[in-house]
């Protein structure tokens, strides 16, 4: 029977000393009590940063909204949504505030209010401020730019509703930069995706035209 040799330096094997393995690979009882004291700790300590977050939040909004309704320039509004770019009572100011300056004959202005609204809305409000957003660039004379935010919103999720009028505005934004293959293209693929839609009847109309 051989024996293994010690390595230099080692002691010499104690046949007589216990075997502590079995042992030693069973959990502790007070390391697994401290493990899981330490996780509930964690665990309070996340709720009360989150809960803290949210109050620093809510007291914020409230600051802005204060701020904002006594606010009656426009330019102003605008300064201070794009100074609290992160709350999400941005959005509901942005969309309203993009309509008036368009309306108002601002379309600078609009393009910036839409597109802030669209940096954190989602489903039907993201497809408003991107209509919106498109419909200022365009009356820029930028509908290149315009064009993209449509197709954009083709592709979002949740802005279904919107789709029609998207690619109603694509044909005649197109149309306008002298692209006549692409404007019926947009119009064709609204009445074979939409043809329940009110604007697919004024695509059916267009496209008798061209």
């Amino acid at each position: 029977m051989s024996s293994r040799i010690p390595a230099p330096g080692s002691p010499a094997p104690d046949h007589d000393a216990p075997v502590l393995f079995a042992e030693e690979a069973q959990w502790n009882p007070a390391v697994v009590l401290w493990t899981i004291v330490a996780l509930i700790v964690l665990g309070g300590v996340a709720v009360v940063g989150w809960r803290w977050s949210e109050a620093r939040t809510a007291a914020k909004t409230e600051a802005f909204l204060g701020t904002y309704v006594q606010t009656k320039d426009n330019v102003t509004r605008l300064g201070l949504l794009e100074a609290n770019g992160s709350l999400p009572a941005v959005v509901g100011e942005a969309l309203p505030l993009g309509a008036t300056l368009l309306q108002t004959g601002e379309p600078v202005a609009a393009a910036k209010a839409y597109l802030l609204a669209a940096e954190h809305a989602k489903g039907p409000l993201l497809g408003t401020a991107l209509l919106g957003a498109a419909q200022a660039l365009a009356e820029q004379g930028k509908p290149d730019e315009a064009v993209a935010l449509l197709r954009r919103l083709v592709t979002e999720k949740g802005t279904e509703g919107s789709r029609p009028l998207a690619l109603l505005l694509t044909s005649r934004f197109l149309k306008v930069k002298g692209d006549a293959a692409g404007s019926k293209q947009a119009l064709q693929e609204l009445k074979a995706k939409y043809g329940t839609s009110p604007f697919a009847s004024e695509a059916d109309e267009l496209l008798k035209k061209s």
